[in-house]
């Protein structure tokens, strides 16, 4: 992903896991990070529909569960 997507998204992941700053972002998932709870969960999945303008379904929901999958997720959608 580009320079500024990259930005949108750890900005999201910031404010939503309430993060101190960007380091080892990459490295957050669902399972090691407490804060990363089910209101967590569905505040970035919002966050992220809105931010970057896309659709996501049920079924998307489940590839929010780390950073890089997330990241993975918008890539696929055609964001680089």
């Amino acid at each position: 992903m580009n320079i500024e997507n990259i930005a949108k998204l750890n900005s999201i992941f910031i404010s939503t896991l309430d993060l101190e700053n960007d380091n080892n972002i990459e490295e957050i998932t669902q399972l090691n990070f407490p804060k990363w709870d089910s209101l967590a969960q569905a505040i970035l999945i919002a966050a992220v529909a809105d931010e970057f303008s896309v659709d996501i379904s049920g079924e998307e929901f489940e590839m929010f569960n780390s950073y890089k999958s997330v990241k993975l997720f918008l890539e696929d959608k055609g964001f680089k």
